[in-house]
């Protein structure tokens, strides 16, 4: 039986040149410019072959360390001038960042609120009376 259709494109240097290409802190989306295909290809590669795939892990990996290590650089103060927001918003898009925590299903938040007034330290309090949740019910007592 003969196939139809048009050759694949891909080829196995492909991998060394994603993994450079994510050494530019680059996506493995914007792989598929330089490859001159479709994103869609991209990924199809990747379902087919394995050492594709093993490279697209990789090159994700790689690319997050580089733009983590732009951000380790911004905070340490030694990119001078550099777009702060701009790496926020790249972080939030590329990495999927956010700047909330969703909290999902039940929480014992008398059991946090308790936890968290108990180890702050007493110097860093809000106010001077602590919650207390004993078995008397739950009663506020001063300190």
């Amino acid at each position: 039986m003969v196939k139809k259709g048009r050759p694949t494109r891909y080829k196995p240097a492909y991998c060394q040149l994603l993994i450079e290409h994510a050494k530019r802190g680059l996506s493995f989306d914007a792989f598929a410019a330089d490859c001159d295909v479709n994103i869609d290809t991209l990924y199809a590669w990747s379902g087919k072959h394995p050492l594709f795939s093993e490279a697209k892990k990789k090159a994700e990996a790689i690319s997050q360390k580089v733009l983590e290590s732009i951000g380790v650089s911004i905070a340490a103060g030694k990119s001078k001038g550099s777009g702060t927001g701009a790496w926020i918003f790249l972080m939030k898009n590329r990495l999927k960042w956010s700047d909330r925590v969703e909290v999902n299903g039940n929480t014992n938040s008398d059991f946090t609120l308790k936890y968290a007034l108990d180890i702050l330290p007493e110097s860093l309090s809000p106010r001077k009376s602590v919650i207390k949740n004993d078995d008397s019910g739950g009663e506020n007592q001063n300190g």
